[in-house]
């Protein structure tokens, strides 16, 4: 199962202690992750992010696949500026090619997205950037100006993703009935805090000494969209369902059997 995080809100946290928060959440998100780790948050001026195959060698996204950065985030800031908005993270374990561009966050113009789960699509074809399933997601996303319209028609599997629009400035929180997402509210730094596992909220503000409040899993069937830490929208939508060949990775990574369908 991928792990993912989000910080609806980075904007309390000082600039020298931003390497901390990354390198903290991202070790909580990879501690059974293998396939690669990825993260990235809005700025002033844009989006910034790495992603990597190893732990201990990003590659910023706005890069050739050819080009390795090796100084740290915060040497950075006076290209791209403050940190200005949410900040999400990923740990990957891979159901397909463990490559670079396969790697979390994966983004088409506007839309940058994380995701755990399995997903296909039934719909018409399209041309492809990744041989990730995750790229499904943001095709549809976009295509459908962040509503989960054409999802419910040709997605099938199972997901929670979690999504930035850089033109609006909305974040996007997706879960469905079966993918695990987990929520808190962070007060010193006063952002919401959404997880995957329990476990990377509790672990994570142990280590960075944030005190939390209680910690609530997130309905299913459920999109909420945020503008800053202002949820604007909650809609509910119907997943389109599961084959037997998500069913078998949903049942390994989850720990529990999901039941194929007929």
């Amino acid at each position: 199962m991928c792990k993912q995080a989000l910080l609806t809100n980075i904007k309390k946290i000082e600039t020298e202690k931003l390497n901390l928060v990354i390198d903290t959440i991202l070790g909580q998100c990879t501690k059974t992750e293998r396939s690669g780790l990825g993260y990235f948050f809005a700025t002033e001026s844009g989006i910034f992010g790495e992603k990597s195959l190893k732990t201990d060698s990003f590659r910023s996204l706005t890069a050739h696949e050819s080009s390795p950065w090796s100084i740290k985030t915060h040497e950075y800031l006076g290209q791209y500026g403050q940190p200005a908005g949410p900040a999400f993270f990923h740990g990957r374990t891979s159901t397909n090619e463990i490559s670079l561009v396969n790697t979390h966050p994966l983004s088409k113009d506007n839309i940058h997205l994380v995701h755990n789960g399995v997903v296909n699509n039934i719909g018409p074809s399209y041309k492809r950037a990744t041989t990730n399933d995750t790229e499904h997601l943001v095709h549809y996303f976009k295509k459908d100006n962040c509503t989960t319209k054409s999802l419910e028609k040709y997605v099938t599997g199972y997901y929670a993703f979690l999504s930035y629009n850089s033109d609006t400035k909305e974040t996007h929180v997706i879960r469905d009935n079966i993918a695990p997402l987990y929520s808190t509210w962070i007060d010193s730094i006063e952002s919401y805090f959404f997880a995957t596992t329990e476990n990377i909220i509790v672990e994570s503000c142990k280590a960075l000494s944030w005190n939390y409040g209680p910690i609530e899993s997130m309905d299913s069937d459920l999109h909420l969209v945020f503008q800053g830490n202002t949820l604007i929208s909650m809609s509910p939508f119907k997943s389109l369902g599961y084959g037997q060949r998500e069913a078998s990775f949903a049942t390994k990574s989850l720990g529990r059997e999901l039941t194929s369908p007929e």
